[in-house]
């Protein structure tokens, strides 16, 4: 609040705290709602209420969320929440129905995720989404008429693969993006 420091921390007998105290993300939705990614789950801080709302993974249910380890939250442009769940692909979180959508990597789909260990998310000045994974180079999002698509940016030669390593993404102000790839150096 400017003035004091408040903690919140995990209580695993009572669903209304964090999910997990290894936090890696924060992202604020469209009404001022807290969105955490943890190492088990995320959650959403209820400022109104002063209270978490968990969600977890559920193998039986395709609504949860992917996976549990929850490493990094983006807002688009739209105020949707893009999810990343490590070596579970990302999700799209639709708040009408309260339910997360699911992408995942195919190998024999070229329109789908380049690689489900998403690294960094990133949104541009102008709406695109991008996403850089650890494994399988860079992803951006492509929807048309509300198909949701993903155009692979991998790079197939060998003397290149570090290349596909991706830590964090970024765009300057004439709108390049730049991509810091782990042992590979910035491009």
């Amino acid at each position: 609040d400017g003035h004091a420091f408040r903690v919140f921390k995990n209580d695993p007998f009572d669903s209304t705290t964090l999910t997990h105290n290894w936090v890696w993300s924060i992202e604020e939705d469209n009404h001022g709602d807290l969105w955490i990614g943890t190492y088990k789950g995320v959650c959403k801080y209820v400022r109104g209420e002063d209270r978490f709302i968990q969600y977890f993974h559920s193998p039986s249910d395709p609504a949860t969320i992917s996976g549990n380890r929850t490493n990094y939250i983006i807002k688009d442009q739209k105020g949707r929440l893009w999810i990343s769940a490590w070596g579970k692909g990302l999700n799209l979180y639709d708040e009408e129905s309260n339910s997360f959508r699911r992408f995942r990597h195919d190998p024999f789909d070229p329109e789908s995720i380049s690689d489900n260990f998403v690294r960094s998310l990133f949104c541009d000045s102008r709406g695109q989404i991008w996403a850089g994974t650890w494994n399988g180079g860079l992803s951006r999002i492509v929807e048309t008429n509300g198909k949701i698509v993903f155009k692979q940016y991998l790079t197939e030669s060998p003397a290149f693969e570090k290349w596909n390593k991706i830590n964090s993404i970024v765009e300057d102000d004439h709108g390049n993006i730049w991509i810091a790839c782990n042992d590979a150096g910035l491009g």
